[in-house]
């Protein structure tokens, strides 16, 4: 059992990173798409305001 939650432990964390990492992105991209169409930002300002 403990050998069994060893293994499973670490795939569900990196199943959270991976979503999280998904829904950043996602985020990431739904503002330069805003960002581009208002015209008010460029993609580099969109980026540094995200923090990277």
């Amino acid at each position: 059992i403990y050998t069994l939650v060893h293994i499973i432990s670490p795939l569900f964390q990196l199943t959270f990173d991976g979503i999280i990492f998904i829904l950043t992105l996602v985020r990431t991209a739904r503002h330069v798409k805003e960002s581009r169409e208002s015209g008010l930002y460029s993609i580099t300002e969109v980026v540094l305001r995200n923090g990277g």
